[in-house]
């Protein structure tokens, strides 16, 4: 009621962007890194496509992609995060001019630390459980009904592995966005109070002791339903595209 309709669609170029080039960049990264692991093990396929070996490719795609694309990631939290009257960035070269003679370069790496941090156990987690999942059903021939229409099943696999990693690394998630709106003040009082964080560690223990342990989990509910979806539907697409580029050149 505060900010309209169009409130829901704040930071969606950014965010459009940011996905873009980092579901490039990560799946990319994540083929490279599996099939070198692969070849360093020296193992066979089966063997080798181990939760480990997903999880480290995963961990290490999700760093490289989230440093890659993450001013995207601290211009999509700040749109959003402004209040929709009184506005100060009107778009993203607006927004970099003001960050970059206000901050420096370094302010369009705030909150990097915790998201590199969050995303290398997120990001291995969800493709460990991923390739955990589609092995285990592979191997034991379960889901029958799906065998004609397998992307639906990477669908369910997809959602289930991101809704479960992004549990377990949220708290993480919730600094990252505390940190990244530091120094943005003037556009956020009509929201409410608001905290100034030194650090990494300084905004762990702030949180504990002003909003106890559950402050680390405001806003789950969303984000897991975010996750879950974005999760499935990256896996479905790439699924889907490795198959018809696969079926193309064979």
């Amino acid at each position: 009621m505060e900010e309209g309709i169009f409130a829901f669609w704040k930071g969606h170029m950014p965010a459009q962007y940011l996905s873009m080039i980092y579901g490039g960049v990560q799946f990319a990264t994540y083929e490279c890194m599996n099939n070198f692991l692969k070849k360093l093990y020296k193992s066979n396929m089966e063997q080798s496509n181990t939760p480990i070996i997903s999880f480290l490719s995963g961990s290490i795609s999700g760093i490289i992609s989230t440093s890659a694309t993450f001013p995207f990631d601290l211009f999509k939290t700040r749109l959003v995060s402004q209040y929709e009257t009184q506005k100060v960035y009107r778009g993203i070269l607006h927004g970099a001019n003001i960050i970059y003679h206000k901050e420096g370069i370094k302010g369009f790496y705030k909150g990097l630390t915790p998201s590199i941090i969050q995303i290398a156990p997120y990001s291995g987690l969800y493709f460990m459980f991923y390739s955990t999942l589609k092995n285990e059903s592979r191997i034991t021939h379960k889901y029958k009904i799906f065998e004609n229409h397998h992307t639906i099943i990477n669908f369910i696999y997809g959602a289930f592995s991101g809704t479960l990693a992004k549990i377990i690394v949220y708290p993480l998630d919730t600094i990252k966005k505390r940190l990244q709106i530091q120094g943005f003040e003037e556009s956020r009082h009509k929201f409410g109070k608001f905290e100034k964080y030194r650090n990494f560690i300084h905004c762990i223990s702030t949180i504990k002791k002003n909003e106890g342990f559950m402050g680390y989990y405001k806003g789950l509910s969303p984000t897991l339903l975010k996750a879950g979806l974005n999760t499935g539907l990256m896996f479905y697409f790439y699924d889907l595209f490795c198959d018809i580029f696969q079926h193309s050149f064979n």
